[in-house]
């Protein structure tokens, strides 16, 4: 099982060459994308002011990952990230913890291209390029 970052799924979809790499090694493993993810594209959408066409064909290109939605033992779980972001003294963006806490609870790796944001959470596993 792997949650696929927002950066990621973006990539794939624009066939960026940062995401090309992700679409093989992707075959065979269960993909899951955080509630998180769909709400930062919609926002991205709108705020692009993309047309029908283009948000259809997203919205189509998401249909392939599984949402995992908010439930109160994500909540615990990002309230977790948050604190350990804290404790680490780096500042992690809303976003990116609910996604890292998507990752967490259901003990999936991530797939991103931003490992940076993510490096500082210890039992947070990358999947592997």
């Amino acid at each position: 099982m792997v949650i696929v970052d927002t950066d990621v799924v973006s990539y794939i979809f624009q066939q960026h060459p940062s995401g090309l790499p992700f679409v093989s090694a992707f075959e065979s493993h269960q993909l899951y994308v955080s509630f998180m993810t769909v709400a930062e594209i919609e926002h991205g959408m709108a705020t692009a002011k993309r047309g029908d066409q283009k948000r259809k064909r997203m919205r189509s290109h998401l249909a392939a990952f599984l949402v995992y939605e908010s439930c109160p033992e994500l909540c615990r779980a990002w309230g977790e990230v948050m604190a350990e972001s804290a404790a680490t003294g780096r500042r992690m963006s809303h976003e990116d913890a609910w996604i890292a806490a998507t990752a967490l609870q259901l003990s999936a790796a991530l797939a991103t291209n931003n490992r940076k944001h993510f490096a500082h959470l210890k039992r947070l596993e990358f999947f592997p390029l």
